[in-house]
């Protein structure tokens, strides 16, 4: 009779070799800007003229949708941030009853910026879930070009942009997350197999986590990544990058309170120092494409800038921390985890203020994400959470997961503020995140 033991053996080994192509450290490559367009180019006159030749095929399509409705759509693959959540989202809307029940539904990925996959072990997942076919983005194309085609378009509310209609507000529409507040009663639809789950446990092992360890996972975002994978990029988006140094005081209050700590992310400017014994540098030591999925969905908690990886622990329901949040209205709409967020500050170069939340939301009515552009345009210089700020919001959260702490009446008045100022004209906002409380309180007048 085969033991326990030896089952889990044999799961393991049989994932090892069935996930061989995700077990590796893949680097994107980097194409140049002009080359890149190039391509694009003929790429979309390539599909325009094949879905011209499929046209036909598409009014059978539109003749058979009384027997079989047939729809197209595409999720995203090129960002972490995308992939699998669009899926899951799609998902969730299907089981929950947004979506039209009886329709047979095909999905293509969307080439993105230069049709890169940014974790194929998350494809993967995209792909055991979904119909998705290449050609399906032929079709997709060819039933746009005919009038009419709206009824054999796939729309996933929760992406957000999906949702425009004239005269729509755009705090309502681009939202990216679980807007019907599905979480709440059904569980995560994209699942890890029992041999996944086998292997990934076997490599934490292999890392130095013990079995059934709690470990908390690290991502800061740095320039790296995509200045290796789109080199034209510049500074666009460096406001959203943080001092890895700021976050050394965390991992170490998080590892002495018998926490293990792996710093992730798929490229780093910069290996870790040693720290501790039991904080991890994952990425410069034992990343793969695998594990990065495993990691993000298993761990006890995320302390992440907002950069993309964070959205697996959102689909897991996994404690979050956003530290160093600049945009402070782009987070997901509704939680079923515990998730609070540090966001950065906003200075006016004029006179040094620290801007309230009531002045910032002035100068940006609309509720646009900001970007490089915005902050010189107003003026601002974005400030940094301390050492101190992540450290006490850290231990808040484990605290928050411990079950050792308690809201005070204060705190719980300036969260309602500010949970107004999250929800208004965003009627889908069910729980939104939090403000951590330590933050909160040092910064009261920022959020009166």
């Amino acid at each position: 009779m085969m033991t326990e033991r030896m089952h889990n053996w044999m799961n393991t080994q049989k994932a090892h070799q069935g996930l061989r192509r995700y077990l590796v450290d893949r680097q994107l490559q980097s194409i140049d800007r002009d080359e890149q367009h190039r391509r694009n180019r003929k790429r979309r006159r390539r599909i325009k003229t094949v879905a011209r030749l499929l046209i036909p095929l598409i009014l059978i399509v539109r003749l058979l949708r009384p027997v079989l409705h047939i729809r197209f759509g595409h999720v995203l693959r090129h960002k972490i941030g995308h992939c699998p959540l669009e899926a899951e989202l799609y998902l969730l809307e299907r089981a929950g009853g947004v979506q039209p029940k009886g329709t047979l539904d095909l999905f293509h990925f969307d080439h993105g910026t230069d049709g890169q996959a940014a974790n194929l072990f998350a494809e993967a997942l995209v792909k055991r879930n979904l119909h998705i076919y290449w050609w399906v983005e032929i079709l997709s194309a060819a039933n746009r070009m005919v009038p009419g085609g709206s009824a054999h378009q796939i729309s996933i509310d929760s992406r957000g942009t999906d949702s425009f209609k004239p005269g729509a507000n755009k705090a309502q529409c681009d939202a990216l997350g679980d807007r019907y507040a599905l979480m709440q009663s059904l569980p995560a639809q994209i699942q890890f197999r029992e041999s996944e789950e086998l292997l990934g446990r076997e490599l934490l092992r292999q890392m130095g986590v013990p079995k059934d360890a709690p470990f908390v996972c690290v991502h800061v975002r740095d320039s790296s990544y995509w200045l290796q994978r789109k080199p034209s990029i510049g500074s666009e988006s460096d406001y959203r990058n943080s001092d890895l140094r700021t976050y050394f005081p965390a991992m170490k209050a998080i590892a002495e309170r018998g926490y293990y700590v792996l710093r992730i992310g798929a490229r780093v400017s910069e290996p870790l120092p040693e720290i501790h014994p039991r904080v991890i540098d994952y990425t410069t030591t034992s990343r793969t494409e695998f594990m990065d999925v495993f990691l993000a969905a298993r761990c006890t908690l995320m302390l992440s800038t907002a950069s993309g990886i964070d959205s697996i622990t959102y689909c897991h329901r996994r404690a979050i921390l956003f530290a160093n949040l600049a945009s402070w209205d782009f987070v997901f709409p509704n939680y079923v985890q515990e998730c609070r967020m540090l966001p950065k500050l906003f200075r006016r170069n004029s006179d040094m203020k620290i801007l309230s939340m009531k002045e910032i939301y002035a100068l940006n009515p609309d509720r646009l994400e900001p970007s490089t552009e915005f902050f010189r345009e107003n003026d601002i210089t974005l400030v940094d959470n301390s050492s101190e700020e992540i450290r006490d919001a850290a231990m808040e959260m484990l605290d928050v997961l411990e079950g050792k702490h308690e809201e005070t009446e204060e705190a719980q008045e300036l969260q309602a503020r500010m949970r107004q100022r999250l929800t208004k004209d965003r009627d889908f906002m069910v729980s939104p995140v939090k403000v951590a409380e330590s933050f909160l309180l040092g910064h009261k007048e920022i959020f009166d």
